[in-house]
């Protein structure tokens, strides 16, 4: 290359950048210009026909109210200058409600991205904190989860067989219940079906956070359409044993200290139920 064309290249990158300055800092044309803003979204829906809000909030509009004002009573979430409760949580449900991307979301909200992921995340947290409230408890999950606080997977590699199973109760009744239970979750926020490129970190508070609101729902409501449609529809459970060993990261990233605490945990919890197994039925057991 001789010099007129080192020249030439170096006058090409010069205005590229001089173009580029000049239109991120110097004449910056407003992107998010909607009339509808985000809280007029939010405003509008809330206002509207309740299956409105159902559809896109995933729950009855006074429970959506219930929840906002459970937050804030717990001072886990609080109105800022921009945004107010309702419309951070807005961004949360409806991001979990129908897997939408963040762009999709900066249109719907008319925020920038920056702005739309920072409340994302505070919403996460603040459900995360919520769900802790209760120590005590933890969900069953399948073995694609490793066990952790707040998470009971059965063991890898063992195979669970129905009929072995005796007791006061139809095992496979209570298999039903477990396999409704994940149904309706997944179906109220299909986010858990189809994870996005989220950190390792951001997909468990997802996981935790949509438990978190399925239980809300669950506790507020006694009549919930998704609940009813998974009562009355016939199930077929799979008895076909698999083992779905998918999140080797995520098990690697957990504190081997709170692992082993829940690892000893389920341990128990085992021996405890064989134990009265043996004295005559699982239904003896009382945790």
């Amino acid at each position: 290359m001789d010099s007129d064309d080192e020249e030439m290249l170096l006058t090409i990158v010069t205005a590229a950048i001089i173009e580029k300055y000049y239109s991120l800092y110097i004449c910056r044309e407003p992107c998010r210009t909607s009339i509808l803003t985000g809280y007029g979204f939010v405003r509008e829906v809330l206002d509207g026909n309740p299956t409105r809000c159902y559809e896109l909030f995933r729950m009855e509009k006074y429970v959506f109210h219930q929840l906002c004002s459970t937050l804030k009573r717990k001072n886990l979430l609080k109105n800022t200058k921009r945004m107010c409760v309702e419309e951070q949580l807005a961004i949360l449900l409806l991001t979990i409600g129908y897997n939408e991307s963040n762009r999709n979301t900066q249109e719907r909200f008319q925020h920038s991205g920056e702005t739309i992921s920072q409340h994302f995340n505070e919403v996460l947290r603040a459900m995360v904190k919520f769900g802790q409230q209760n120590d005590c408890k933890y969900y069953v999950v399948d073995a694609g989860y490793p066990n952790m606080p707040g998470f009971l997977a059965p063991y890898k590699g063992e195979r669970y067989h129905l009929q072995d199973y005796r007791g006061g109760r139809n095992p496979r009744n209570l298999r039903n219940v477990i396999e409704r239970c994940f149904g309706v979750l997944k179906a109220r926020f299909p986010i858990l079906k189809a994870m996005p490129a989220y950190p390792v970190s951001v997909q468990k508070f997802i996981v935790i956070a949509a438990c978190v609101v399925h239980n809300f729902i669950r506790q507020e409501v006694q009549r919930d359409n998704l609940f009813t449609q998974f009562e009355n529809e016939e199930l077929v459970v799979d008895d076909s044993e698999h083992v779905v060993d998918d999140a080797p990261n995520l098990d690697r990233i957990i504190q081997a200290q709170s692992q082993q605490e829940m690892e000893k945990f389920r341990d128990d919890l085992a021996n405890a139920i064989f134990n009265a197994y043996n004295r005559g039925g699982v239904q003896n057991y009382r945790q």
